[in-house]
């Protein structure tokens, strides 16, 4: 993993959650005021601190990345559901219990139109 990361947790194909973690915060720029030096100051493009009082806007930075990643998998068409259930019916059920008869009379059944 780089500076930052998009994490998904999943049990049994269901996603949990989702959330970002970043190691650098310094690598996200926002307009701030920028205090020069000379006592000047001006708002412009600068790295976001590792402060507390950065932290809005990191939360608003990585709140949009997960928001964004959430979109992006909302758009994608997932028919896993469907073939599973598809699978499921298309099974032979030959093997199946029938209560009062044997698997040997299942089995040695003629089938109709054979």
């Amino acid at each position: 993993m780089g500076r930052s990361a998009l994490k998904m947790y999943d049990k049994f194909g269901l996603v949990l959650r989702i959330e970002t973690v970043s190691n650098d915060v310094g690598f996200f720029k926002h307009h701030r005021t920028v205090e020069h030096r000379d006592g000047t100051s001006e708002t412009k493009l600068a790295s976001v601190k590792k402060t507390l009082y950065s932290l809005g806007v990191i939360r608003d930075l990585l709140g949009a990345a997960n928001r964004r990643y959430l979109e992006f998998l909302s758009s994608l068409d997932d028919s896993s559901a469907g073939r599973k259930q598809l699978e499921r019916l298309a099974r032979p059920v030959l093997d199946a219990v029938v209560v009062g008869f044997s698997r040997q009379v299942l089995h040695a059944a003629p089938v109709a139109g054979r």
